[in-house]
């Protein structure tokens, strides 16, 4: 397998073993930055939306409030880090996102442990 091959599947997220590892990455990632030097972080709002719109289009389509996965990733690394209450003040959603992305890296591991068991 080339590293293109490689490079092309981890970002695609198309095998459980790309799922995992990136999965566990951005929750590593989380876990080791302190919450207070990720600051705003929203790849759509700052990286991927101006190169096409002047700025965020979603706070247009929700009425002056914040799109519904504003302060996710903050919200994510304070839970990481113990601090609930912090978590929940920037989004609600980090109660069942957190969780949800653990379920994944565990489902996709057990298949894949499964998979290598019949071989």
């Amino acid at each position: 397998m080339n590293f293109k091959k490689i490079f092309k599947e981890f970002i695609s997220f198309n095998s459980r073993r790309a799922k995992i590892i990136n999965f566990s990455a951005l929750l590593v990632t989380l876990r080791i930055i302190p919450p207070e030097k990720i600051g705003s972080i929203c790849i759509f709002k700052n990286f991927i939306f101006p190169l096409i719109f002047e700025s965020c289009p979603t706070k247009g389509l929700f009425v002056g409030c914040n799109c519904p996965a504003c302060g996710l990733t903050r919200g994510t690394s304070y839970f990481l880090h113990g601090q609930i209450k912090e978590a929940i003040y920037l989004n609600k959603l980090v109660l069942l996102v957190v969780p949800f992305i653990l379920f994944l890296i565990l489902i996709n591991a057990y298949y894949l442990i499964k998979k290598r068991k019949k071989k």
